[in-house]
């Protein structure tokens, strides 16, 4: 029963979504965690208790797909960068940033993705493979090689 994860109902834009707390709360320094884990920031909640976040709702799926998995996954032919980078600073996810800013250059520039990209992160490394970008602690990659 310790481990039961807390689970929450969201309503962002228009769009119902619902994780866990763990998740809203992975990167500590993003406004997801401010928001879900001071009582002092109010949420507004609608009649079946969903807290209000009024942002793009079909965006924030990649928001919170990157938060459950530590990866940035985009669909082939995706085209809503501008919109999905606004959402990131939005959420001052500055990883996702960073691997979002990796997948845009490498798009643009090359229209491929490269096999591996390493640049200096305070915490992190990326690893690109098969069209993702995933976020690496740095102890894992230095010992992966």
């Amino acid at each position: 029963m310790a481990n039961m994860q807390r689970y929450t109902k969201l309503d962002v834009g228009g769009t119902h979504y619902t994780t866990s707390l763990e998740t809203l709360t992975r990167y500590p320094e993003s406004m997801l965690a401010t928001m879900f884990s001071q009582e002092n920031i109010p949420l507004g909640q609608d009649s079946s208790g969903r807290f209000i976040i009024d942002r793009d709702g079909p965006t924030f799926r990649y928001i919170l797909n990157f938060l459950r998995g530590g990866f940035l996954n985009l669909p082939k032919g995706f085209t809503d960068y501008d919109q999905l980078m606004e959402e990131v600073d939005f959420y001052q996810l500055e990883v996702m940033e960073e691997l979002l800013q990796l997948k845009m250059k490498a798009t643009q520039d090359l229209g491929r993705e490269s096999s591996w990209c390493t640049p200096d992160f305070t915490k992190k490394s990326v690893k690109v493979a098969d069209g993702q970008l995933f976020a690496i602690p740095k102890e894992v990659a230095s010992t992966n090689g």
